[in-house]
């Protein structure tokens, strides 16, 4: 996911504050994460971001840099459009969750919170 959110901001001046505990986990996860059961580019992937990602200190690399996640379904939508879009979603079958806001540039590219 942060490959594909640093991707989508690109070399604009906007960074994407994320509520870590709002991103969508599948069911189970946090026990793979315990055991540190990953695929090999995480670890490369993470390599790539670190410096472009604040508050990335422990394990949640895993999920952020998981090279199996929905990063690339994920879409920016202004704030005033967010209930009509939510729900247009939702009647084509999407149950979206929002998780994070885009802001003026700050140190970092992604700010975790």
């Amino acid at each position: 996911m942060a490959g594909h959110l640093i991707e989508m901001l690109g070399d604009s001046n906007l960074s994407a504050e994320i509520r870590m505990n709002d991103i969508p986990k599948i069911e189970g996860i946090e026990d793979y994460v315990s055991k540190f059961i990953f695929p090999d580019n995480t670890t490369r992937i993470y390599n790539d971001v670190k410096d472009k990602v604040s508050g990335m200190n422990g394990l949640e690399f895993i999920l952020l840099c998981d090279p199996q996640t929905s990063g690339g379904l994920m879409v920016s939508v202004d704030p005033s459009k967010e209930k009509e879009f939510l729900k247009l979603t939702l009647s084509n079958g999407f149950e979206l969750k929002n998780f994070g806001k885009i802001k003026r540039r700050s140190d970092k590219i992604i700010e975790l919170v």
